[in-house]
């Protein structure tokens, strides 16, 4: 496996030459959905990335929300149960999880506040979602489609340094 060197160098370039290439080859001239798509690379291969299971560099990064992937972590390292190292699934349920965490957080915000009669209820629940989805299709896909690109290097990365390796042997 790569070390977390390797990765954040991958992560840090890629996303440069992502962008970089998304621009170049006019696959979107908006120079909005660009950064959009470079943030969410570079969100995806330094913080979102598969090793968030383990108490990894990933992990070390949440600093004091680090709390949020403890039961995550309880499944173990490439457990079947969060399909973490799958390229397709891996990235999803990180998704889905994280959401659903963030929900749970704002909801005892949400009580803790109202405890103290600051009127604050579902309602700012529901506003809080609303404001996820009035964001824009095109920008929801370019920074969806930006973590998975960082996932997806880092699954590249292990592989390439678990392959060649063993390929070298066999050439030798």
């Amino acid at each position: 496996m790569a070390s977390g060197k390797t990765h954040d160098f991958i992560a840090f370039a890629s996303t440069v030459l992502g962008a970089y290439g998304l621009y170049c080859f006019d696959v979107t001239g908006d120079l909005e959905l660009i950064g959009t798509f470079a943030i969410a690379s570079l969100f995806g291969g330094l913080m979102f990335g598969p090793d968030l299971d383990t108490k990894s560099v990933q992990y070390q990064r949440w600093r004091f929300l680090k709390f949020i992937w403890l039961p995550y972590q309880a499944f173990g390292h490439r457990s079947k149960k969060t399909q973490s190292h799958d390229a397709l699934f891996g990235p999803l349920v990180r998704i889905v999880y994280f959401f659903a965490a963030i929900f749970c957080l704002a909801i005892f915000v949400a009580g803790v506040f109202s405890a103290f009669d600051y009127k604050l209820s579902l309602s700012f629940l529901i506003k809080l979602i609303s404001l996820i989805l009035i964001i824009p299709t095109q920008y929801q896909v370019a920074f969806l489609t930006g973590l998975w690109f960082g996932n997806i290097l880092h699954y590249l990365t292990d592989w390439l340094c678990e392959f060649l390796p063993k390929r070298r042997r066999l050439i030798r």
